[in-house]
């Protein structure tokens, strides 16, 4: 990967403040890019190692409309127009369909769905002016895979991922590349403490999956092709395989 695909570059990580997106954080931190990092609480950043004056954080209650809608007035009155866009943020609730709640269905699309739609929708505009932009988004394997517990998780994560895949086809001949990544398990806090003690030797590092994600990205910028869906497992595959 070449130290200079991502110099100058704007990226936005959402979900940044621990698991995959602090990950992809940090990897994007040693190259000369600009990088906006959000998550729900800017308390949330208090476990962060890395500092620079290249990383901006900033709140974003993905659950909440309004929130969403002022954080992305926030960086365009600062006049910050992300070209990359990594969506990141996203939320688990495994139950069986039958227990879930109007108050998971909404967390879930809020978050999983309807927020990343927001981010892209402000930005796209911006970067059809510069003939540039990108949007990476973490999808899932249970966006198409059909796990128990995960119904509605993977629903939400198809919905983003179908979104994303008519976005690129829209326009990409505009300069807009899309880059859907589906992770397996990772070892992150979407999982129990109880699954990752059971499981955790099965799962993939958050580290690796990061790394994967900022070459490819780095991969679209600087060559003339375009990785679009990627799907990255364990090596011994989905959890119960």
């Amino acid at each position: 990967m070449s130290n200079n695909s991502l110099q100058g570059k704007t990226v936005l990580v959402t979900g940044a403040s621990k698991g995959i997106g602090k990950s992809i954080v940090e990897v994007l931190a040693r190259y000369d890019c600009n990088i906006i990092a959000t998550a729900s609480k800017m308390g949330s950043f208090g476990n962060y190692e890395i500092t620079s004056d290249k990383i901006m954080f900033e709140a974003f209650d993905m659950n909440q409309e309004s929130e969403v809608i002022e954080g992305i007035e926030r960086l365009k009155s600062k006049n910050i127009s992300p070209e990359i866009i990594i969506n990141n943020a996203g939320v688990g609730i495994f139950k069986n369909f039958a227990d879930f709640s109007k108050i998971d269905i909404d967390k879930l699309i809020n978050i999983n769905l309807k927020a990343p739609v927001l981010i892209a929708k402000a930005f796209l505009p911006a970067m059809l002016e510069k003939q540039f932009g990108m949007f990476v988004n973490i999808i899932s394997v249970a966006a198409v895979e059909s796990f128990h517990r995960s119904s509605l998780y993977g629903a939400t994560k198809a919905a983003l991922m179908e979104a994303m895949k008519t976005i690129r086809e829209e326009y990409r001949h505009q300069g807009i590349k899309v880059l859907n990544i589906l992770p397996g398990a990772t070892r992150t806090p979407i999982w129990s403490q109880k699954v990752v003690q059971q499981f955790g030797d099965r799962m993939m590092a958050p580290e690796a999956v990061a790394e994967l994600i900022v070459a490819n990205v780095a991969l679209a910028i600087e060559q003339d092709i375009m990785p679009e869906e990627i799907v990255v497992r364990p090596h011994y595959g989905d959890l119960g395989s």
